[in-house]
């Protein structure tokens, strides 16, 4: 299956609406039949009835034609798939508008995902009044970490076209990290919040009371694991043992610079405190204090956060 065609079965999911026989056709066509039978003679009596008929016969043609369609949609095991693909392959691509590399990554990227309320929601049960949602659009928020900086992409996504709108990319020093949560704001919602010392806030709403989303366990565990990287990155700068975990070559070139982060690679020893190139022997940094790690990193490859 190509790219195309899986988004168009997407498509699909949403568009394609569940069948339903045409309750006025089929009166159309009994009366028509009925009256053709009482007339009983003549070209009416014959005619009405052929009428009639020719009506049942295209109406139950149109309704087999769309449950074909119906059911031909992808099973929503599929949808789930194809979603958690998404997801991860935004979180990778994110990474490069940073200029960041595997090398330069302190810890394990994070995803939060928040299902955006539009008009392309739709229930998974179409019968049942308590059937939770699929969304079409969603809000991610992604967290790469550096050593002592925290890189956030933000943007909106349409599954269906595959396409991100309103992208914001920030890079924020740890020590500004105030706060990190997941709360509920009302009856029946969820959200994850990031507050930032500048007062900003980073919300992503992971539930609302209206809608409850089909995947919500997994939603829920990507943003509990996101508030536990945070605090983990925020804990290693205030140690000071914020570092790289592999050494790699330099990163690769980026509209978006962020301050702040030492160079890595076979390029000499940093402070890991204050960036300071330091000689091959001493203990300390003599710019501001730190000591100096000697141990060396052990080699990890990057573990991008999705559904499990």
């Amino acid at each position: 299956m190509t790219e195309e065609e899986r988004r168009s079965q997407i498509r699909n999911w949403f568009n394609i609406p569940k069948p339903k026989v045409s309750t006025s056709a089929v009166v159309v066509g009994i009366v028509v039949l009925a009256v053709g039978f009482a007339v009983g003679h003549g070209t009416l009596g014959v005619l009405l009835p052929v009428a009639g008929l020719v009506v049942l016969g295209a109406c139950a043609l149109t309704y087999q034609k769309r449950r074909r369609e119906y059911l031909g949609r992808p099973p929503l095991e599929t949808m789930l798939e194809w979603l958690k693909q998404d997801f991860a392959q935004k979180t990778a691509a994110s990474s490069s508008g940073f200029g960041l590399n595997a090398g330069e990554l302190s810890q394990d990227s994070a995803l939060v995902v928040g299902p955006m309320e539009t008009r392309e929601v739709r229930k998974v049960y179409e019968d049942d009044d308590a059937s939770p949602f699929l969304f079409q659009c969603w809000k991610l928020a992604m967290f790469h970490f550096a050593p002592g900086i925290v890189a956030v992409y933000q943007c909106d996504y349409d599954w269906c076209s595959n396409s991100v709108t309103n992208e914001r990319r920030e890079s924020i020093d740890s020590q500004h990290v105030v706060t990190v949560r997941t709360d509920a704001t009302s009856v029946g919602s969820r959200q994850f919040v990031l507050s930032l010392s500048n007062q900003e806030h980073t919300d992503i709403p992971l539930r609302s009371g209206r809608y409850a989303p089909v995947n919500e366990q997994q939603l829920n565990a990507l943003a509990d694991r996101a508030v536990q990287a945070i605090h983990t990155a925020k804990r290693d700068w205030a140690a000071g043992t914020h570092a790289p975990r592999v050494a790699s070559a330099a990163p690769t070139s980026s509209p978006v610079a962020i301050p702040s982060i030492p160079p890595v690679g076979n390029r000499g020893r940093f402070c890991s405190g204050c960036g300071r190139q330091l000689e091959s022997i001493g203990r300390f940094c003599p710019e501001c204090g730190v000591r100096v790690q000697t141990s060396q990193n052990v080699n990890a490859p990057e573990q991008l956060a999705h559904f499990s």
